[in-house]
């Protein structure tokens, strides 16, 4: 979903560094958080206990709040552009579906409700 900007970077490195060093303790002590493996396990990334980083939403918040829609939920018509626009929007909005989904997956894993997805080995046919 792309680099956030220099700006925000700043901001998002303060809080992991947060997180890891004083919340996460915390959690630890009255026993309120899984261990650094069971996370990576579940969501493997760039920090521990970093569940996702979401892109800026840009122009399509706003057409979310208008339509009281999530915005990877957004239809093309509730969009309201054309063309180029429409496209990227579009590819927008299809991708903060597809993190949110994984986001979903992610959580569902850690708390238990699904299992941790196993490798697929691939079928070989030989005719």
């Amino acid at each position: 979903m792309g680099n956030p900007a220099q700006s925000f970077q700043q901001w998002i490195n303060i809080i992991k560094q947060t997180v890891l060093q004083e919340f996460v303790p915390a959690l630890n002590l009255v026993g309120m958080s899984i261990s650094v493996t069971e996370f990576n396990d579940a969501a493997p990334g760039d920090t521990p206990f970093n569940l996702i980083n979401i892109a800026d939403f840009n122009s399509l918040i706003a057409q979310s709040q208008k339509h009281s829609t999530p915005v990877f939920a957004l239809s093309d018509a509730q969009i309201e552009q054309a063309g180029v626009i429409l496209r990227n929007m579009k590819e927008s909005r299809d991708s903060f579906r597809e993190s949110f989904e994984a986001l979903a997956n992610t959580v569902e894993i850690i708390v238990g409700i699904t299992p941790k997805p196993t490798k697929k080995i691939a079928t070989v046919y030989r005719l």
